[in-house]
């Protein structure tokens, strides 16, 4: 396994469930760690999971909002100031709702879209030059939903295809400048999330 000590990573989706466990085993691992959320009180609390290595700093916190352009952008500008570099990003945040085709309307539709497609998609577009200077590596964590037939979330299924979309061109576009990029699809995994879900 490669050592990742001393290496850089932001991670979206940290204040629980997958997300904060990738958190953690970066962490344990000695990666400097930027926390992205929407709530500073939920990613002050995921710190006392994720912080078991004390010869690790402690995780930076940025405030962001997936579904806020101008948020992901004053994030992005505060990770490069305070980083020496970005090795690694993590794209686990996003949104869920279930519904039929006549159940969500347009509106909820494109929510979900922007949580979990057009946020990801801007937050490495704008760490995608650090990313690039450190041959680094994205992970766009997806769902086993795009291997189903996805009956009664057909929406939120859709935004996984286009996530799948997003990452196939960036790594078409990017591998032969150094970054890695790799797709993961969880299927049931014991979450908030999942507890939300049924």
């Amino acid at each position: 396994m490669t050592d990742l000590a001393g290496k850089y990573a932001v991670v979206t989706g940290a204040s629980q469930g997958i997300g904060q466990s990738i958190a953690a085993a970066l962490y344990d691992a000695g990666v400097g760690l930027v926390l992205l959320g929407r709530s500073r009180e939920r990613l002050e609390a995921s710190i006392g999971y994720i912080s078991s290595a004390a010869e690790t700093p402690t995780p930076r916190l940025v405030e962001a909002d997936l579904l806020d352009t101008d948020s992901l952008e004053a994030a992005a500008e505060e990770i490069v100031a305070d980083l020496p570099t970005v090795d690694i990003l993590i794209n686990c945040g996003g949104a869920y709702l279930r519904g039929e085709w006549d159940g969500p309307n347009p509106d909820i539709f494109s929510s979900l879209m922007t949580a979990n497609v057009v946020g990801p998609y801007a937050l490495t577009r704008l760490l995608l030059p650090k990313l690039v200077e450190a041959s680094g590596d994205v992970v766009f964590v997806n769902s086993s939903i795009v291997r189903s037939q996805g009956t009664g979330a057909s929406h939120y299924k859709a935004t996984q295809h286009a996530l799948q979309a997003v990452s196939d061109s960036l790594r078409s576009e990017f591998n032969d400048r150094g970054v890695r990029v790799l797709s993961i699809h969880p299927g049931r995994t014991a979450t908030p999330r999942q507890e939300y879900i049924y």
